[in-house]
């Protein structure tokens, strides 16, 4: 029988720390994926044993653990597609060192990264080069790394195996549809659940003039859209996946106006536990 833990990313929330903490547990979720707080742009701040204690006194409060810390910093700044001699490439990789250092400190199993819209054959060298040092940096201080792309299956197998098979993939199942990849399901199939590390789920119907693109679909809960989301349950219900599932809807997001969004939250939560634990789903 599959063991399947559900959680939700910090930024879900309008508030970060341990008030989004506390949210992720009134919800009804288990563990919550951290950003980074500002990573190099703010001096590092989960090295500071303040804010570490902060955060941890407020998991073990709630019962939440922290699947991930996302470097969602680095991945705004772009510097992964930056040449590792650069200035950029250098302070990717202070971020990247920092990071899994920080995940040692605080017991934290997987750093996250993201790199996405790898133009050319440069910047996919670079890529590779620094994800190889990220894998470095996680497997010396003993945690695992997982990386959110927008390639294809085949691109995606491609990297893993120029980089290291060290190298796990964060499935997103609605942006596999909107970046116009595949459905989920028929995705999954192609890397198989060995190449993945955890999922994470959100859902969306069509924008006012048609269409579905990443930043212009409105969200929906899940279940509720045209992502093709029960159709993925099914299918790591036949596969008997074992991990995380993460929520990365945004129940501040206009969509759900007029809501609370830990309601919100908390119902994407229950259609988890009732997709994904029984046998048949719902």
């Amino acid at each position: 029988m599959n063991q399947i833990r559900i959680g939700v990313c910090e930024f879900c929330f309008p508030c970060r720390g341990p008030i989004a903490i506390g949210m992720a547990h009134k919800a009804g979720f288990e563990g919550i994926q951290l950003s980074d707080c500002g990573g190099s742009e703010t001096g590092f701040p989960f090295l500071n044993s303040y804010v570490q204690d902060c955060y941890l006194k407020s998991a073990e409060e709630n019962g939440i653990i922290f699947q991930a810390m996302h470097l969602q910093t680095l991945f705004n700044q772009k510097y992964m597609k930056e040449s590792p001699k650069s200035e950029k490439g250098q302070l990717a990789h202070l971020s990247l060192s920092k990071g899994a250092l920080a995940c040692k400190e605080m017991g934290i199993a997987t750093m996250m990264v993201t790199i996405t819209q790898i133009m050319n054959k440069e910047q996919y060298y670079y890529s590779v080069e620094n994800l190889k040092y990220a894998l470095d940096e996680c497997e010396k201080n003993g945690i695992n790394l997982s990386m959110e792309n927008d390639l294809n299956s085949e691109e995606f197998m491609k990297l893993q195996i120029d980089v290291g098979t060290g190298l796990k993939m964060c499935f997103d199942t609605m942006n596999t549809v909107v970046n116009e990849i595949d459905y989920p399901e028929i995705m999954l199939q192609k890397v198989g659940l060995k190449a993945i590390d955890h999922f994470h789920v959100k859902d969306c119907v069509e924008n006012e003039a048609g269409f579905m693109t990443k930043y212009t679909t409105p969200f929906v809960r899940l279940g509720q859209g045209k992502t093709h989301f029960q159709e993925w349950a099914a299918l790591i219900r036949k596969l008997d996946y074992s991990g995380w599932v993460i929520s990365e809807n945004f129940y501040y997001d206009k969509s759900f106006a007029g809501v609370d969004y830990v309601e919100v939250a908390s119902e994407d939560a229950k259609t988890l536990k009732e997709v994904l634990r029984s046998p048949k789903g719902i």
